[in-house]
């Protein structure tokens, strides 16, 4: 059974032929979902109440087994701390006028290159279990039209700061395309799932641009409350920005943006699947960035926040829960391929781990069935105790959100199964592309 979506949206929209369909678990929960209610059901928010600030998050944690552990809670505050303390330390390498830092590597990147999902999680829970850290990190965190930000820690006098990146596949974002900007600071961005493309441009007088080239130049300040963005007319205001270098991230990478290369980021959620990325960013070497629209009368844009302390914590949960799917994902390939007899469908996922969308069109659709299903046809006993154990982290109701938000995202077309291998992806871009190792 085939699904077909929308190729990416660009400039070019090169044709490509299917190479692969949806897995067999995606075709047989869409079924199974018809005659279900637990998948059909909308998403609830969750109760965490409405009381006070603690209340909140100690119901929070009641969601989560991770979250009620003392134990682990001692052991998430060491990662927090170590972590912290780790950054700090090698942020002290970081050359801004050479854009070398720790290690002699590019940027900021070596600051970040060794942080795990498992330290990513623990950083989260402490978070949530503890209301200052909570409150401030909801101040700071916001949601943009591509993707939400969520803040993890800074270092004041220093000036860094590190975020957790989630793009959003199914929404408002399918196919978006930032538009050109600068940064005012070094950034280091770590791809922990998914990919996108990454565009660089050479700005060029507007005589000599295409339509599709010519932006209005701004100077982009945050106001004082954090809540919009403040635009100011930059002299020549008409200008062309023109395509230098298109680089698609994927996951694994570790990327480092140097402060004076103009870019965008293009959504390529329809064949990567879910993007999220540990954003690490050095002290503002600029009072302003520069952004280039298409509207010549911008003064403000708003920026979202999350609405309620409730839904930040809840937001804190579901992030978790997608962490420990995609840790899953790695260590299941890892453990089928050791594994001396395999079932059908475990040689399917195999198979299918290359493609860069797998976790949303093979194993999420998979872990559904397994939990709708006594026994499952896919995974052999061993395997189902093996995945049910690396799933106890992970609270019951924040593992159904994401599977429902996954079977809704399918419904409606977000993802594609076309793309075999990152290599095929790349292909459907007319380029210039860079050069990969």
């Amino acid at each position: 059974m085939r699904f077909d979506s929308p190729l990416i949206q660009s400039a070019t929209k090169p044709s490509v032929q299917p190479t692969r369909s949806f897995s067999s678990s995606t075709a047989h929960l869409q079924q199974h979902s018809q005659s279900s209610s637990s998948l059909s059901k909308d998403v609830k928010p969750l109760p965490l109440g409405n009381k006070v600030f603690n209340d909140a998050f100690a119901e929070g944690s009641k969601l989560s087994s991770s979250l009620g552990d003392r134990r682990l809670a001692a052991e998430d505050q060491k990662t927090y701390e170590r972590i912290y303390s780790a950054i700090t330390e090698r942020y002290k390498s970081f050359n801004q006028e050479k854009e070398i830092g720790y290690g002699e590597k590019p940027g900021i990147t070596a600051d970040i290159e060794d942080i795990s999902l498992d330290e990513i999680c623990a950083v989260l829970r402490h978070i949530a279990r503890n209301p200052d850290k909570a409150e401030f990190a909801a101040k700071k965190s916001a949601i943009s039209p591509l993707f939400d930000k969520l803040y993890l820690m800074q270092n004041k006098e220093q000036g860094w700061a590190l975020r957790l990146h989630k793009f959003a596949p199914g929404g408002k974002s399918q196919g978006d395309e930032e538009l050109p900007h600068y940064h005012r600071w070094t950034l280091a961005s770590k791809i922990l799932s998914g990919g996108y493309n990454n565009k660089n441009y050479t700005e060029i007088p507007a005589d000599q641009a295409s339509a599709e080239e010519k932006y209005y130049k701004y100077s982009l300040k945050p106001s004082a409350d954090g809540t919009e963005r403040q635009f100011t007319r930059q002299e020549p205001f008409e200008v062309g920005m023109q395509v230098s270098r298109q680089t698609l991230f994927k996951k694994g990478d570790i990327r480092h943006f140097p402060i004076e290369w103009p870019h965008s980021v293009s959504d390529l959620s329809h064949h990567t699947g879910t993007t999220l990325t540990l954003a690490h960013t050095a002290k503002g070497a600029k009072d302003s960035s520069l952004a280039y629209e298409k509207d010549p009368s911008l003064q403000t844009k708003s920026l979202d926040k999350p609405a309620t302390l409730q839904e930040f914590a809840a937001s804190i949960l579901d992030k978790i829960a997608l962490l420990r799917v995609i840790s899953l994902a790695d260590k299941l390939h890892h453990y089928l391929q050791e594994k001396a007899e395999l079932t059908p469908g475990e040689q399917r996922h195999i198979e299918d781990y290359s493609a860069p969308n797998y976790l949303e069109t093979s194993l999420l659709p998979a872990l559904a069935l397994l939990d709708l299903e006594e026994t499952s046809s896919e995974f052999g006993r061993e395997t189902q105790v093996f995945i049910r154990e690396e799933l106890k982290s992970v609270g019951q109701r924040n593992l159904q959100s994401l599977i429902e938000e996954n079977q809704r995202n399918i419904a409606n077309g977000a993802f594609s199964a076309r793309i075999n291998s990152w290599n095929e992806l790349e292909r459907l871009f007319p380029g210039p592309f860079e050069e990969r190792a």
